[in-house]
C-alpha cells in the first residue's frame, strides 16, 4: 500500500492500547493522505456521521486522498 500510495477498506481489531489508531495515522501519513478521525462512540448517530460530508466532498489544494478514521466503530 504504501508504494502504491493507496489505502484501501482496512479494519484494524484489538485490545485497548496496542496502537490501532496510531498505526493508521501513520499509514496515512506515509501515503500522504489526509486523515479525518471520528469516534464511533461519541459520534453514533446518523447526523454526527453526516458532519463529515464537508470533508469528504472537498478536494486538498494539493490533490493528496482523503481518509476518514472511525475509531470505536464497535459502538455504531
Amino acid at each position: 500500500m504504501i508504494s502504491k500510495r493507496v489505502i484501501h477498506n482496512l479494519i484494524f481489531h484489538g485490545s485497548y492500547g496496542i496502537g490501532k489508531t496510531a498505526s493508521a495515522i501513520a499509514l496515512c501519513h506515509d501515503v500522504g493522505s489526509d486523515p479525518c478521525l471520528a469516534n464511533g462512540s461519541l459520534e453514533n448517530g446518523v447526523d454526527d456521521l453526516r458532519k463529515l460530508e464537508p470533508f469528504v466532498c472537498t478536494r486538498n489544494f494539493d490533490g493528496s486522498r482523503k481518509v476518514v478514521l472511525i475509531d470505536d466503530a464497535d459502538r455504531l
